[in-house]
């Protein structure tokens, strides 16, 4: 993984130059600035607990998340994101579900049927890390997503999950 001290090299305008501030009800891609890879609802498959990996570009709306203002009265920038295939199902799939979840067995993100509140936290402009907003934490302390191949191999390779926070670029993501 590459430490965020090599980071003072980058320049963060071009990390980021297609990069925005989210607004509540807009759609982003959501990429990761290691591997350039976007959070993506696995083949766009409606079913509860559906893996979410870290894919290759393309126009599907799998990659497509819907940003949603989360109540708080925390002061934390505290969101959920629902994925555009899944808002755009048929109506048998009752208007519920693709909100981007954990699966508490695993740490790995999936898309599920209830949102679940989640942190922004802000490391530079238009560059974030996402964190469970309840500070899901390990022995050795928070945890954030984290993109985890830098190659497309599989789905369970390239699915994205919960890994401590230490700063690195696979788990710094832009809205775009």
């Amino acid at each position: 993984m590459v430490a965020i001290s090599n980071l003072a090299s980058l320049n963060f305008t071009q990390l980021a130059a297609n990069a925005v501030e989210p607004a509540a009800g807009s759609n982003y891609h959501i990429q990761n600035l290691a591997f350039a890879h976007f959070l993506d609802n696995s083949n766009g498959v409606t079913s509860d607990g559906n893996p979410v990996v870290s894919g290759a570009s393309s126009s599907a709306s799998s990659q497509l998340w819907t940003y949603l203002d989360y109540p708080s009265t925390a002061g934390d920038r505290v969101f959920t994101l629902q994925v555009l295939s899944t808002e755009q199902s048929p109506a048998s799939f009752n208007t519920r579900g693709g909100f981007l979840r954990i699966d508490s067995s695993t740490g790995k993100l999936v898309q599920g049927g209830a949102p679940m509140a989640w942190k922004l936290i802000e490391v530079a402009p238009t560059i974030f890390k996402l964190t469970p907003f309840d500070d899901v934490m390990s022995e050795s302390g928070s945890l954030v997503a984290t993109d985890m191949n830098s190659n497309i191999v599989s789905i369970s390779a390239n699915q994205a999950q919960l890994t401590q926070d230490e700063t690195q670029l696979q788990q710094l993501w832009t809205f775009n």
